[in-house]
């Protein structure tokens, strides 16, 4: 838990701006993700190039075997989509 605090801590300052210049260097030295979320969101857009490169199509399957992970990130991006909360920036 105390690892946990420091580093939701660190995201937050880190996003607003707050931390010295020396520790944001430092932070990113280390490959800090100050935004996992985003990070995740662009590694799984990766996987689903990949996808369409070996596949010809983004048509992921529900309980995709190899890659369980990008299955259930397409069927949220599809859900998320349909219910109009997917940004525009996203969509493109």
């Amino acid at each position: 838990p105390q690892l946990a605090n420091w580093v939701d801590f660190q995201r937050r300052t880190y996003r607003s701006n707050k931390l010295s210049s020396e520790r944001v260097k430092e932070l990113e030295r280390i490959g800090f993700e100050s935004k996992p979320d985003e990070a995740s969101w662009w590694k799984r857009l990766n996987e689903l190039e990949e996808y369409k490169r070996e596949h010809g199509h983004c048509n992921v399957p529900r309980g995709y075997k190899e890659n369980p992970q990008l299955a259930n990130w397409v069927d949220f991006q599809r859900r998320t989509y349909r219910s109009n909360k997917l940004s525009s920036e996203r969509v493109k």
